[in-house]
């Protein structure tokens, strides 16, 4: 079952924000989790013969993924177009100069791998994925939006686990930027996990007319509903 909460959160237009570069962190999913310094989004260290021959992780990664246990999973591994290694244990893969997989070294072999959509993340803030509710009011100064969250199913109950706790919009004359800050509440040690829909409301200057709207909290900037 896919549950609804309704939140309307009033948020002014703050300019200048938005950008990869105003945030000191970035990481490879909503979950907040393998984060790096947004600095590495400027593209790959390494081109993958580099990789294998200047750094000790290559050859890990090589014998992992090429004739070892990793080989039937070996996607991410194979369709990287460079390599940058963030920290000892950890390596971003990239394809078209974004992170789109890393990798996690422990004890000199592969501890663990897997795909990386890349968002902005701030102390415990997380910037999750939003689409904007229909239909598009393109005459009114409020833009309705569905927050990415999560839930906790216990007792036969689906509990919501991600609060909404700002909406972040920068307007100019062709596009309007929004960020949906949220962070995780509730402490459950083990339970089963579902995705929901979290309302919410961006307040514009200005009705939004033309503009495109822009999911900012993703990297690269992600246009959500184009110029009408």
């Amino acid at each position: 079952m896919r549950w609804l909460a309704t939140l309307v959160l009033l948020a002014g237009a703050l300019a200048g924000c938005g950008e990869a570069e105003d945030h000191a962190e970035v990481a490879c999913s909503i979950s907040g989790q393998t984060r790096f310094a947004a600095a590495f989004l400027e593209g790959p260290e390494f081109t993958p013969e580099e990789f294998a021959a200047a750094t000790q992780e290559g050859p890990v990664l090589a014998a992992f993924f090429l004739g070892g246990a990793g080989e039937p999973e070996n996607h991410h591994y194979m369709a990287s177009e460079g390599f940058t290694v963030v920290s000892e244990g950890l390596v971003l893969a990239y394809q078209n100069g974004i992170p789109f997989a890393d990798f996690s070294i422990e004890d000199g072999g592969v501890h663990g791998w897997g795909g990386c959509r890349p968002n902005l993340v701030d102390g415990d803030l997380v910037a999750y994925r939003w689409v904007p509710l229909p239909p598009v009011d393109r005459d009114a100064t409020a833009v309705g939006i569905g927050v990415e969250g999560g839930g906790c199913v216990v007792a036969g109950k689906t509990d919501i686990v991600t609060e909404v706790v700002s909406i972040e919009v920068t307007e100019s004359d062709d596009r309007v930027e929004i960020i949906a800050w949220t962070r995780d509440i509730g402490d459950y040690e083990m339970c089963a996990g579902v995705g929901v829909q979290i309302d919410a409301v961006a307040e514009l200057s200005a009705p939004l007319g033309d503009r495109v709207l822009v999911d900012a909290g993703t990297v690269p900037p992600m246009v959500v509903a184009p110029q009408p």
